[in-house]
């Protein structure tokens, strides 16, 4: 009775560590269309739809630049993954955030994406927010598909970001749940089978 007790008090600490120790990732999701004079490329096409996939591991940045996976995917084709960075702006800079990446050919692309600003502070740390976000801008802050930083390829208006939280458990409560998991394991290992109990009272 005194282990099951200490296996009970174990389980319920345990997941209050867990829930008091989750990171809050935040999940990107970018969908928006190519203008009609966009030049064809690997990575657009006029009139065409793409999508950008990517999570930051903590809703707080030290940095408004970060280097993560992308996923792109341009109309039906299928998904190209991608090592890449993304640079959040602040609305002197035409707000939501430029995402680029490399190709196999050494050729860099940027998507410059204007729209509101998407994090809270002045000053490190800054706090990512979620919600939808609208694509827009006109004029000088159209937003573009560049080559190289210096080419223009084509322009897109309209479409989204979803910006979603997601939670993870800290590497420590993964650690916690495993030596938890032994734990148990060991005590359930040194509980006497019934029988032996019962022959040791009748002796």
């Amino acid at each position: 009775m005194r282990r099951l007790l200490v296996v009970v008090m174990f389980l319920a600490t345990f997941f209050l560590a867990v829930n008091s120790a989750r990171a809050d990732q935040v999940q990107y999701l970018v969908t928006s269309t190519y203008s009609a004079g966009t030049q064809t490329t690997a990575f657009s096409a006029p009139n065409a739809t793409f999508t950008f996939t990517f999570t930051e591991p903590s809703n707080v940045l030290s940095s408004l630049v970060t280097s993560v996976p992308l996923e792109f995917s341009l109309g039906a084709g299928t998904p190209v993954s991608e090592s890449g960075q993304v640079q959040y702006f602040d609305s002197t800079g035409g707000g939501l955030f430029t995402i680029s990446f490399t190709d196999g050919s050494g050729n860099t692309y940027y998507w410059d994406i204007f729209g509101p600003v998407i994090f809270s502070g002045t000053g490190a740390p800054y706090t990512l927010l979620t919600g939808v976000f609208p694509i827009n801008g006109t004029g000088m802050t159209t937003s573009a598909l560049y080559l190289n930083n210096t080419s223009v390829l084509g322009n897109f208006q309209g479409g989204t970001v979803t910006a979603t939280d997601i939670s993870a458990p800290e590497p420590g409560s993964l650690l916690l749940l495993a030596s938890g998991l032994l734990s148990i394991a060991f005590l359930l290992r040194r509980v006497p089978p019934m029988q032996l109990r019962i022959q040791g009272c009748a002796r």
